[in-house]
């Protein structure tokens, strides 16, 4: 327990991990082990050269994982799903707000509103956009369609109005019926 080599060992079992883990339509267990492997060498060994390394993966992981929500999202969204989508931008924005996965469901989302007519809603996306991710071709896109910088953090605002949207019946569609039976024409 006091071997000097602990954070390569900490390092190298993060990697093995990390190369467990595939695509972001997969199980993401491993890159939460892997995760949790880096986020301890970085506390226990802040002064060893590994923890260099392990902040990189760290970031490395929360990207990938971010990446899961965010595609997660855009499927229910593509399903006309949005309450499942927007329950996956809370849980995104909960954990990996600072990654680039964030600002692109951030953008999706505030184009889906728009779509739907929901204008405070797209405001927060936008205006959650520009507070965390100002720089960028996606903050660009907030600030033209009429978005400014907030000067108080808009994020707690919308992650409240996600939860309150949370209970209107408007916003989840209705599962296609599905039989094993085939149809059967009519007057048959």
């Amino acid at each position: 327990p006091t071997s000097e080599n602990l954070p390569s060992v900490q390092y190298h079992i993060g990697m093995s991990y990390l190369a467990q883990a595939s695509t972001s339509d997969r199980d993401q267990e491993p890159l939460r082990q892997a995760l949790t492997y880096f986020a301890n060498l970085v506390d226990r060994y802040p002064t060893s050269p590994w923890t260099e390394k392990a902040r990189l993966r760290q970031r490395e992981c929360r990207e990938s994982l971010a990446k899961h929500h965010r595609d997660i999202a855009a499927w229910y969204i593509r399903h006309d799903n949005i309450q499942a989508a927007e329950s996956r931008l809370a849980n995104l924005l909960s954990d990996y707000p600072d990654t680039d996965a964030a600002a692109d469901t951030l953008d999706l989302f505030a184009r889906e509103y728009g779509k739907r007519d929901d204008n405070e809603s797209a405001t927060l996306a936008r205006a959650t956009l520009l507070r965390h991710h100002p720089n960028g071709p996606l903050a660009e896109r907030a600030r033209e369609a009429g978005t400014a910088a907030p000067n108080d953090d808009p994020l707690p605002k919308l992650l409240d109005r996600l939860a309150g949207l949370k209970t209107r019946p408007d916003r989840q569609k209705a599962p296609a019926t599905i039989s094993s039976y085939p149809t059967q024409p009519p007057g048959y």
